[in-house]
């Protein structure tokens, strides 16, 4: 299932994004876009992969789970782990993406909301403090910029970028 949802996200990003692209946990790097309208276009399209990159990394970290509870084979286990280890990351690269390309800061919150909890949950789940972290300052950020949004309530608005498809 996981590899079925990785492929048609590798599809869907060349001609959407028109790139393939990487993003350091270190280092955070904007994206320039040129106008208007091909920032509403990119907008939707890593809203649509970081919804997909949700979908991903929850089926990968929940087989991982599941290997680890059936006592499947230590080689399972690490290639399992592995496997929700760079879906993680990728979706941590699709939010920094987002976080460049969403310019008010209202968006912004409605952009990364959704996947910065998942990406968190993940994260705290396997006792990774770096990512953990990574995911804290990104929403802290967002926070100070748009103090009135109430953040808990935003997860359930985090798809509203995805109502209206850009021309």
């Amino acid at each position: 299932m996981g590899k079925l949802l990785d492929s048609w996200l590798k599809s869907f990003c060349k001609p959407a994004m028109g790139q393939e692209h990487e993003v350091s946990r270190s280092r955070r790097q904007p994206v320039l876009v040129s106008s208007k309208q091909s920032a509403s276009h990119l907008l939707f399209a890593l809203t649509c992969e970081s919804l997909c990159r949700v979908c991903i990394l929850l089926t990968c970290h929940s087989l991982h789970t599941l290997h680890v509870r059936h006592g499947s084979s230590e080689e399972e286990e690490r290639l399992s782990l592995s496997t929700a280890t760079a879906c993680a990351q990728e979706l941590y690269a699709t939010v920094v993406l987002l976080e460049s390309v969403a310019e008010r800061p209202v968006c912004k919150a409605l952009a990364l909301r959704g996947p910065l909890y998942f990406l968190s949950d993940y994260y705290q789940s396997m006792e990774d403090s770096a990512g953990l972290e990574l995911c804290l300052e990104m929403s802290e950020e967002v926070r100070a910029k748009a103090p009135y949004l109430n953040w808990d309530s935003l997860l359930p608005w985090s798809l509203l970028p995805l109502v209206k498809v850009p021309k």
